[in-house]
């Protein structure tokens, strides 16, 4: 469709998205992120992103960052947009 990325959102904190677990919710699944991005790299030809929060609610914890991104790094995604803020 001559698209140049596809981006997977994992900011939204709205409560529409948290009842159906996706959007800000999916930083709590780092491995499930980033195996998701994998099957995406996996069938497409273009860059695959993610968008993605500080922290998800009040934790503002920088080791809780560093294991999502660690986890989505891992399977070569390379950009990642961030949020400067908590999905709360």
């Amino acid at each position: 469709m001559g698209y140049d990325e596809i981006n997977m959102n994992c900011g939204c904190p709205s409560a529409r998205v948290q009842k159906g677990q996706f959007g800000g919710c999916m930083m709590a699944e780092p491995i499930l992120v980033s195996e998701s991005i994998k099957a995406m790299q996996d069938v497409v030809s273009i860059l695959v992103t993610i968008k993605h929060r500080l922290g998800l609610n009040y934790h503002e914890s920088d080791s809780f960052l560093m294991d999502c991104v660690g986890y989505i790094y891992e399977i070569r995604c390379r950009v990642f947009i961030v949020h400067a803020h908590n999905a709360v």
